[in-house]
């Protein structure tokens, strides 16, 4: 793939690594690996995310194997970050005439520049204090800067748990501006704003818009058998520990056990798809690389999700932020564009810095609401390194590597690095697959462990 200046002596680090994946990207099309050849264009697009003609490259491979709805979103991602580009236009009109003419109104309508200032600044804006955003400089006028940790406390780091008082990296210099209603209430283990930044995602402009489209797919069988065709009803009799333990970790929340799906993965990520009745899909990567206890805390992890309710918000967080992370499994990737599709339209008339704000408040709510899970998984599985295990195994892309992963070995790259940096993850990243967002979450629960509230609810 050639450079865009055609100098490969003035390529950037991060464009040169992209462009060595590249070619090994080719070489896996050229034995018609598409699969692999996809993941090695992911992984450069993660060392040069402005390089486009990459994202191009995708969308042609999805195109040229009938794979339209993935194609589509990859050219709606170029239109997103430049809007001129002419070849994408075109692609997206070839594989999505109907997304095409969609985002030809938007741009029409949103295409005033985002200028911000303190004064005129969002209401949610000094919340963002909590789990950071290195972003530019326009978005840092519009959030107050994260306070210091103060010099009398101890250093945080990885060995040791935060101070059990209230977290540094998560409170705001200025109170939080009220809520327009009271925050619903969560379960006793919820991150302390989980709810609050819930119910600010679906207060915002055009999300009733997904809700209801949500709404009316949620009995429709057919809707959703994109998503179904990328798993299988698991098997009671082979997997009867899975179902064993699903049963009783629903039993342990005081849930409706959820209807069980199995994807063929090396992932370690599962998934929630909210049709009627709720669904959960684990990987055989996660069966073949988490231990017992390990297992155990995934489990509740993504059982907690059905005790605060939110399957319709996480269906608005896909929406909102059409993340397609490295690694994706194809029911990710199904779902993406089962919702794109189905909630065609949402944004139109959302005036661009309005729909910054969105997908800034639907990053941080997903942040804390793995965080909240975390906690929910600790309380199911008692063990706290095989819990901060669980989490590292699922940043690895396959389970073999899961397997060999050790606690001290994750660790050890994060170890001296500020907490309030390894937050500060781009919203295009799963919080889940992140190692640096992953270290911070170990180091949050490692916290949590050592609060009242964990010795209260554990009955330790």
């Amino acid at each position: 793939m050639p450079e865009d200046n055609g100098q490969d002596q003035e390529m950037s680090v991060a464009r040169k690594a992209a462009e060595m994946l590249m070619e090994k990207a080719h070489d896996e099309l050229d034995h018609r690996h598409h699969r692999q050849a996809i993941e090695l264009a992911r992984e450069a697009l993660e060392e040069d995310p402005s390089h486009l003609q990459v994202r191009h490259w995708i969308a042609k491979v999805y195109e040229d194997t009938d794979e339209l709805l993935r194609a589509s979103r990859e050219y709606q991602e170029i239109i997103r970050a430049n809007a001129e580009d002419e070849d994408a236009w075109e692609g997206l009109r070839r594989v999505d005439a109907p997304a095409a003419e969609r985002l030809s109104r938007l741009h029409g309508v949103a295409a005033a520049p985002f200028l911000a200032s303190r004064e005129g600044a969002d209401d949610d804006d000094d919340l963002f204090t909590a789990i950071g955003d290195e972003e530019d400089e326009e978005d840092e006028e519009e959030y107050e800067e994260a306070p210091q940790v103060s010099a009398d406390e101890p250093e945080l780091t990885l060995d040791e748990p935060v101070p059990s008082l209230d977290e540094p990296e998560l409170a705001a210099e200025e109170e939080p501006a009220p809520s327009p209603a009271a925050a619903p209430q969560g379960p006793p283990w919820a991150h302390e704003q989980e709810a609050e930044f819930r119910q600010r995602l679906l207060a915002r402009d055009n999300i009733s818009t997904i809700l209801k489209a949500l709404d009316d797919m949620r009995p429709d069988a057919d809707a959703w058998e994109p998503v179904f065709g990328k798993c299988v009803h698991m098997d009671s009799e082979r997997h009867a520990g899975v179902k064993a333990t699903f049963n009783e970790l629903s039993e342990f929340f005081g849930i409706e056990s959820p209807e069980l799906f199995m994807s063929a993965e090396r992932r370690m990520v599962p998934n929630l798809f909210g049709h009627d009745p709720q669904s959960v899909a684990i990987t055989t990567g996660m069966l073949s690389a988490y231990t017992e206890v390990e297992f155990r805390f995934a489990v509740a992890h993504i059982l907690a999700h059905l005790v605060i309710e939110d399957p319709d918000s996480q269906n608005v967080r896909i929406a909102v932020l059409q993340r397609t992370p490295t690694g994706a499994t194809d029911l990710e990737e199904a779902l993406a564009a089962l919702l794109d599709r189905q909630c065609a339209g949402w944004d139109i008339g959302v005036p661009r810095e309005e729909m910054i704000m969105t997908r800034k408040i639907a990053h941080a709510w997903e942040q804390r609401v793995v965080l909240s899970c975390d906690r929910a998984g600790l309380l199911a599985c008692g063990d706290l390194d095989a819990a901060c295990l669980a989490i590292a195994k699922a940043t690895a892309r396959t389970a073999d590597m899961a397997e060999e992963m050790t606690l001290d070995e994750f660790v050890a790259e994060y170890r001296d690095q500020d907490p309030r940096q390894l937050a500060a993850i781009d919203e295009k990243q799963c919080p889940l697959r992140s190692g640096p967002y992953s270290a911070y979450r170990i180091l949050m629960l490692k916290w949590w462990a050592g609060t009242q509230q964990y010795a209260q609810l554990s009955g330790a």
